[in-house]
Parts: C-alpha cells; sequence; structure tokens
C-alpha cells in the first residue's frame, strides 16, 4: 500500500493484494435501492465486514476521519461491486443517508438527457459547478461526501479547495463577517421546496475545533453590503488555493464537507457510458446531530 500526502489531503494507493481482498469481501453482497429505500440486509452485511478491511487502510481512513486534511483520496480500488464498495469502505467514516425530496441513498451523477428545463447548475452533472459544500441549505450538512469513480473524461476534474488555506487570504474583517448568521442559500427548485422560508445562517463557523464551511454562491444572498462582499471575498479566496483531481475508475474521493469546498470542470456529454459517472453518498458521524429530522427506518431526513 503507497501512501503519500497531497496539498491539503492524503492519497492512499492499494496494492494488488489487498484490492482482491476488498473485493472478496463484498462479492457475496448484493445492494439494491429504490427512490425511497435501499437493502439494509446488504448494508448489515458490509458493516459486518468492516473490519476484516486491510489494516492499513482501515487506519488511514480512521486517521482522516478526525483530521484536518480536506480530502482522502483511495485508488486501485476494484471496479466491480461499485456500491458495495463506496458503502464497505465509507462505513467507517460515517452512516450513509440521503434527503427524502431528493432520492436514493447511493447518487449516480452522470449526464442523463431530461425533458424540461432545471435552472441550477447542480442538475446538470456536466456544467461547470463553482465551489461550494453540499447541502449548505439544510440544517445539519453531511460531514463528509463520498465519490466512488466508474468512468471519467479528459478534463473532467474534481476541483477542492481548504477553507483554512483561503481564510489565510481573508481580513479578520471579512472573516468576522462570514460568522455572522445573515446569509440565505436558496433552496435548488428540484427539491420542491421554493415555499419554504429559510433561516438565515453564517457561512463561517467551527466543528471540533476546525473551521466550518457551508457556501454555495448561486443565489447567494446576504443581508448587509459587508457581507456580501465578504462572501465574494471568500469564493476568490477558494478559488485562489484550488487543487484539481482528475479522477480514474476505480478511485474512491472522500471530502470533508466542513473542511473543504469542491466543485467540477465542465465537459461535454454524449449521453453513453463512455461519460462520467460518479457514485457518491452523503455521510455523517452521528444520525443523532439530526434530531427529529431523521427517519431511522429508510436513513431519509427531511426539511432544511
Amino acid at each position: 500500500m503507497f501512501i503519500e500526502t497531497l496539498n491539503s489531503g492524503k492519497l492512499v494507493s492499494v496494492s494488488p493484494s489487498d484490492q482482491q481482498k476488498i473485493l472478496t469481501l463484498v462479492e457475496s453482497i448484493n445492494y439494491f435501492q429504490s427512490d425511497k429505500e435501499q437493502s439494509e440486509e446488504a448494508i448489515n452485511q458490509i458493516h459486518l465486514q468492516k473490519e476484516n478491511m486491510p489494516q492499513a487502510l482501515i487506519d488511514n481512513l480512521l486517521e482522516f476521519k478526525d483530521s484536518d486534511y480536506c480530502y482522502l483520496l483511495v485508488k486501485n480500488l476494484p471496479q466491480t461491486k461499485h456500491d458495495e464498495l463506496l458503502l464497505l469502505l465509507t462505513s467507517l467514516i460515517g452512516y450513509p443517508f440521503a434527503h427524502v425530496d431528493e432520492g436514493k441513498l447511493i447518487m449516480a451523477n452522470k449526464p442523463i438527457k431530461t425533458k424540461g428545463t432545471q435552472k441550477t447548475t447542480a442538475y446538470f452533472t456536466w456544467n461547470k459547478f463553482d465551489l461550494h459544500t453540499e447541502l449548505p441549505y439544510i440544517q445539519t450538512p453531511p460531514d463528509f461526501i463520498s465519490l466512488y469513480c466508474l468512468n471519467n473524461v479528459k478534463g473532467g476534474y474534481t476541483y477542492l479547495s481548504s477553507i483554512e488555506r483561503a481564510l489565510n487570504l481573508l481580513s479578520s474583517d471579512q472573516i468576522e463577517e462570514l460568522k455572522k448568521p445573515q446569509y440565505t442559500i436558496p433552496i435548488p427548485p428540484h427539491f420542491g421546496a421554493d415555499k419554504i422560508q429559510q433561516s438565515k445562517r453564517p457561512l463561517l463557523s467551527s466543528q471540533k475545533g476546525y473551521p466550518s464551511l457551508r457556501i454555495r454562491q448561486d443565489g447567494l444572498i446576504s443581508e448587509t453590503k459587508k457581507g456580501e462582499e465578504a462572501a465574494q471575498a471568500l469564493q476568490s479566496a477558494l478559488d485562489m488555493v484550488r487543487e484539481a483531481i482528475e479522477l480514474e475508475p476505480g478511485s474512491l474521493l472522500i471530502i470533508n464537507n466542513h473542511l473543504s469546498a469542491h466543485g467540477r470542470a465542465p465537459f461535454t456529454p454524449t449521453f453513453n457510458n463512455k461519460d462520467r459517472e460518479l457514485h457518491r453518498v452523503y455521510l455523517i458521524d452521528d444520525v443523532n446531530k439530526f434530531g427529529k429530522n431523521y427517519n431511522a427506518s429508510n436513513r431519509r431526513i427531511e426539511g432544511f
């Protein structure tokens, strides 16, 4: 197993023998899901197998969970049993969940032809998507986002930016503005929540002694001019410290959703099996943080 520290993350490259061991653990597990539920039997089997993963991989996953790394990139994973692998490797990081209005527990991010119009950049998975955090418009966003790469295209970059590095480029006054609960981040229309009264929140807080970011610039509203200027300065700072990763098939990227923002480069879709395809799952380290918004029977949250 090869291990390397990257700019604001860490790389773990799995050896052929460990790759085979991981595949053996999930070969007998058959995960399936619908828009509202998933195979709990398969998830339970995966949880029983997680301690049997290669020890060096376990150690790196657990170290990352409590570290100040923005991301962990795991390469050379088996290129089959995709969703089982995704759930197995992330089971040491947190609990998988989905928003009740968004669909499946594991989302397949790939270009799909659709009828009608969708106004959000995020909906079209081949568009450029500026640096953002995941689900910033809900009360308790995910702690981590995991992306397993089934296929990629040339130049299909995933962008990552460290909030700690970005803050070094901001003034103390700008940072204080970002900490004020004066921002509204609109809920995307595909949630069907356009009439919900949203709470004003800060873009910057703290989590476990580290900075905690929530941001999405499209539609962002600030109560004050100073707040708006601080948000713009933050976005510029995130762009300045941006890193680019071109995910390879059989790689897994786990992103700390508090310590980093992420985005993507655009590409021209062909709507066939040669397009970029990433499978994504949200993770929370403690489902009790959701309170009454969490339904344990289907691993879904509701509300904003």
